[in-house]
């Protein structure tokens, strides 16, 4: 489908830190179809250079 995938994970240690929520198999940052980011900044920053690669 050629579509890009950007998995945003704002809130994971906290989710691993106080719910009984555990990892599963699947590693996003080693198995994923894209990148990972963690906070607002790094998700804008991934979104500026996501749009750049599309409207060449």
């Amino acid at each position: 489908m050629k579509k890009t995938i950007l998995y945003y994970h704002f809130d994971i240690d906290d989710i691993y830190s106080y719910s009984a929520y555990e990892s599963g198999y699947f590693n996003y940052l080693e198995n994923g179809f894209g990148p990972v980011v963690n906070n607002s900044q790094e998700l804008v920053s991934e979104l500026i250079k996501l749009r750049k690669t599309i409207i060449k």
